[in-house]
């Protein structure tokens, strides 16, 4: 059992290694010994069950014999403080110098049981003594020997600080007559358990690998000037994600490293709070406010700063039944201004969690972080391409580095600058050197990989079973296979090489294949994109060369920055291809299935603006107001283009929204930006907006313009009469900023009789293919059964709808009759002709 407090030199002792500790002087003190020997220790680790000293001691099959054990337990007078011979104080000191060897945080019963092995005479008539030592060395060197130690923790005892007592003490406390048990060495080690158990020491890390950084001397300025003041010395970085908050840190370590800093900052450590493992394993009551309670006092070292990235987490991190979070723990902390601490977060999560805890907030003074110039981007990336180079073995072009920040910044509007610039080109270097083919020196560092590993598999499995001999022959191979990997490293790194280069094309092809577009180059396709509308829209050859026009002039970037790539608004009557003409601008524009962060979306965006005809509606497309149901799924329009930012948005019939909707086209097409109910924004400016209305679409049909008309000029006039009729009714429809917004205002003809024959032709071609791709097929037609479905198809009022309906009655389901009646087979063909005047589907 061990004590309910123990001297400071037994902090860093295991829960087993004090439970055998403490029953060493259990077995002294009963049997009236003034000094604990090394028996009572042997006894005692014998009796710890579940350590590793118990374990090897049992597989060896060690036992003590009766009388020399019953003697270790006589009773005896409890009021004579034990303490240790000669020979258990070089056991002690022996574990504790092992322990520091071979980079232990903590000494066990393993390390203990070593000392006794090479300071007594006990185990040395043991048949299986060079076992006992083999089996030590082979777990005294193995990555696994803390196994047991970290399962204590789970059970009440946590790994650091002043108030690591056992719930199962008694009350006692050891006393020693030696307070130098432990090598310098080793205490030097450890001089702050707990922050180095639970953080990462920014100014070591630091000091042992430099790393390039560039910029942010305001930011740190301030945060250097706020950790010397008196009172209040705890600067907040606030910034967006991936502004560089946690570089600013680093810099600072790094300053402290090379003494770059005031002589009050000189020497100090810089501790980042891991808060995963502060609150990894937390069960009961009381461990989690134990181990931060540890930390804070170490804290309160005048050479320690603390530094809490992402410090929004901390607001019930670690709260359970009858327990206290984080951040109230940390309020009388940071009252006291015994403690320097830096903490990090974005300015969304500050408003969430820190600013209403007025307490908490006023502890802080916040350093504002904003998002860097592409200038000084460029300059952070050209002192980090060196470091790049070297893991992934290329060289970076300037071309590279520029493509990463032009391209980043133009595909990526919802992240932030350097990050995204950086992730840009790392991601492309990645991709450069998983294609480039290996040298015969790297295939053969990768089949000693491959061997080393296989070997460590074998050691580990045998270390399971208990054959140390073996895992420890199978260790020295490791090590050999080690000492040859290194050696060929060292020579590949040293020989000349012909590296790939990292070009602009491949930042481009990087970033393309991140969003998922079909095509590399822009200008390659957009050129053609009045022919290939055409080829689809039929009959509406002049809106076509407008909208080709406007969408060329956008990709070759003589738009506005701060805008859509474009904007239309398309009137006319119903299915004269509105819809339709948008559905293809998106395919040719954006690509096959979207080209945004998620595949799951297309990059055709369509608002069907009559389900927002009532004022609560409106906020259905920038989402729920903060307490409302529905606040955390975001607004239907406002996740469908932050998750697509390269899309095509159709606002569909936008005459039967709300007034209040137009406020919000408004600030999409001036600003380019639109603010969700999250506080979040929302970038258009790699957007096509189009708004379609049917209004006007009365005088359409009254006139009937086009229709088998015969005189062509006349109903060209009619259309332009007409068409000066709907841009009256507009005005007084819409608001004229709306309107003037627009990069073109397009009224749709109505269909002529040569379109609705083009339409059926193609309609007939595709039903075709469907044919023979599905049953094998083949599907034919002459000219008079075109002619009879275009006049089916006559209508004012339904366009190229009606076609659909009239193939799908007259074609599909006859051929569909055939095919179940086992008329038409695989490898047959139908043909559409006329009998008598009526349409007819017959086997060919």
């Amino acid at each position: 059992m061990a004590p309910e407090t123990l001297t400071k030199q037994f902090e860093k002792f295991t829960a087993h290694a004090k439970n055998a500790l403490f029953g060493a002087f259990a077995m002294a003190h009963r049997a009236a010994i003034k000094e604990a020997r090394d028996a009572h220790l042997l006894v005692a680790l014998m009796r710890e069950k579940g350590s590793l000293a118990y374990n090897i001691l049992k597989v060896n099959g060690v036992k003590m014999n009766p009388k020399k054990e019953a003697a270790a337990a006589r009773d005896a007078d409890e009021h004579i403080p034990p303490a240790f011979d000669a020979t258990v104080r070089d056991i002690i000191k022996k574990a504790a110098s092992i322990a520091a060897f071979y980079g232990h945080s903590y000494v066990g019963t393993e390390h203990l049981l070593f000392g006794l092995v090479k300071h007594s005479a006990l185990l040395e008539a043991e048949k299986k003594y060079a076992k006992i030592v083999s089996q030590l060395e082979y777990i005294l060197e193995s990555t696994t020997q803390f196994e047991h130690f970290k399962k204590t923790h789970k059970h009440g005892m946590h790994v650091h600080g002043k108030g690591h007592a056992q719930k199962q003490s008694r009350g006692k406390k050891i006393k020693t007559t030696d307070e130098t048990l432990l090598p310098d060495q080793f205490a030097a080690k450890e001089k702050f358990p707990a922050l180095s158990y639970f953080c990462k020491e920014l100014t070591k890390k630091a000091a042992e690998k430099s790393v390039p950084f560039f910029g942010r001397e305001q930011e740190t300025r301030r945060v250097i000037h706020t950790l010397l003041r008196k009172s209040k010395n705890n600067p907040l970085l606030l910034g967006e994600a991936g502004v560089g908050k946690t570089a600013i840190v680093q810099n600072i370590a790094a300053k402290i490293a090379r003494n770059d800093v005031p002589r009050a900052l000189a020497n100090k450590k810089i501790f980042a709070l891991d808060m995963n493992a502060l609150v990894a394993g937390t069960m009961y009551r009381g461990e989690f406010e134990a181990r931060l309670q540890d930390i804070l006092e170490e804290a309160e070292h005048e050479d320690v700063i603390l530094f809490i990235d992402e410090i929004h987490t901390i607001v019930g991190a670690g709260s359970a039944s009858g327990s206290l979070d984080l951040a109230n723990m940390l309020k009388p902390a940071l009252a006291q201004t015994d403690i320097r601490l830096i903490a990090a977060t974005t300015p969304e999560e500050y408003k969430k969690t820190i600013e209403k805890d007025a307490a908490l907030a006023r502890r802080f003074q916040p350093v504002f972080v904003r998002e860097e110039s592409e200038e000084n981007v460029a300059s952070m990336l050209g002192l980090v391409r060196q470091s790049y180079e070297k893991h992934h073995n290329i060289v970076i072009s300037d071309e590279a580095v520029r493509a990463a920040i032009e391209l980043s910044g133009k595909y990526f509007p919802g992240r932030k600058q350097p990050d995204k610039a950086l992730d840009v080109l790392d991601e492309a270097a990645s991709g450069l050197r998983a294609a480039r083919v290996e040298s015969h020196e790297e295939q053969e560092i990768a089949r000693l990989e491959r061997e080393r590993d296989e070997v460590r598999v074998k050691k580990n499995s045998l270390a399971h079973t208990a054959e140390y001999e073996q895992a420890l022959e199978l260790k020295n191979a490791e090590g050999l296979l080690a000492l040859e990997l290194a050696a060929l490293r060292e020579a590949s790194a040293s020989a000349p090489k012909n590296a790939p280069i990292l070009t602009g094309r491949h930042v481009q092809e990087t970033i393309f294949a991140m969003l998922g577009k079909t095509t590399m180059d822009d200008r390659a396709h957009i050129s053609d994109v009045a022919r290939d509308l055409k080829e689809k829209i039929i009959g509406q050859e002049e809106m076509v060369q407008k909208i080709a026009e406007v969408v060329t002039r956008a990709q070759a970037g003589l738009t506005p920055k701060n805008r859509p790539m474009a904007s239309f608004l398309f009137l006319g009557p119903s299915g004269v291809g509105k819809t339709q003409t948008a559905k293809e601008l998106a395919r040719i524009v954006f690509g096959e299935g979207g080209a945004g962060y998620h595949q799951t979306f297309s990059s055709f965006i369509r608002i069907d603006m009559s389900e927002f005809a009532e004022p609560h509606s409106v906020s259905r497309l920038l989402g729920a107001p903060p307490g409302y149901v529905g606040y955390e799924e975001g607004g239907v329009l406002t996740e469908k283009v932050k998750n697509n930012p390269f899309s095509l948005v159709l606002f569909d019939e936008i005459e039967k929204a709300h007034p209040q909707i137009s406020n919000i086209l408004l600030q999409i097409l001036d600003e380019g930006m639109l603010t969700s109910a999250r506080g979040e924004n929302i970038s258009f400016k790699n957007t096509i907006v189009i708004l379609t209305s049917n209004i006007g679409s009365e005088e359409f049909n009254r006139s009937a313009i086009g229709f088998f008309g015969k005189d062509r000029e006349a109903s060209l006039a009619q259309y332009d009469t007409v068409k000066k009729s709907v841009a009256a009714s507009l005005k007084e429809t819409m608001r004229p900023e709306l309107l003037n917004r627009m990069d073109h205002i397009l009224t749709f003809m109505p269909l002529d009789k040569s379109a609705l024959l083009k339409i059926i032709q193609l309609q007939l071609e595709a039903l075709a293919r469907r044919l023979k791709e599905e049953k094998s097929i083949g599907l034919a037609w002459d000219a008079q059964a075109v002619e009879n479905l275009a006049e089916r198809s006559k209508s004012t009022n339904e366009g190229a709808r009606l076609v659909a309906r009239v193939i799908a009655l007259h074609i599909e389901f006859p051929l569909a009759s055939l095919v179940v009646a086992g008329a038409l087979a695989s490898g047959d063909a139908a043909e559409i002709t006329l009998k008598a005047g009526a349409l007819a589907v017959v086997k060919k």
